[in-house]
């Protein structure tokens, strides 16, 4: 996970969701909705 970058593709992506965000609100030109941000734990721990 150290290698992945803002806006990357990849596969797949396994691990332990340890924290969530508050969800916020957004609207652009291509619509509305809802996002928050998480923090994802490998089996490395980190």
């Amino acid at each position: 996970m150290k290698d992945l970058k803002p806006r990357s593709g990849f596969d797949e992506l396994s691990g332990e969701i340890v924290s969530v965000s508050e969800s916020r609100s957004f609207a652009n030109e291509r619509g509305s909705g809802k996002v928050a941000s998480a923090v994802l734990k490998d089996n490395k721990g980190k």
